[in-house]
């Protein structure tokens, strides 16, 4: 999966996220972006940058979880269609 820097800039752009961290899932394609600190973000935005710079090449899947410390979490998937 290839996705250009200036891609990545300009989703990190939009929410103001000091860091994005970039992910591989296991051993497959798939690659997980986290926004901040485990930050919710508006997926859908994410999305409309991909299929503009991409088409609709990539999907995005958002995963949340309850941390008993520092309460929810979430992150997304970044898929190759």
């Amino acid at each position: 999966m290839n996705i250009e820097v200036r891609v990545l800039n300009e989703i990190q752009n939009l929410f103001g996220s000091e860091r994005l961290s970039i992910c591989n899932i296991d051993d497959n394609k798939d690659i997980e972006l986290r926004f901040g600190y485990w930050k919710k973000v508006e997926h859908r935005l994410v999305q409309i940058v991909l299929n503009q710079n991409y088409g609709k090449k990539f999907t995005l899947e958002e995963s949340s979880w309850e941390d008993d410390d520092c309460g929810w979490q979430y992150s997304y998937k970044l898929k190759t269609k």
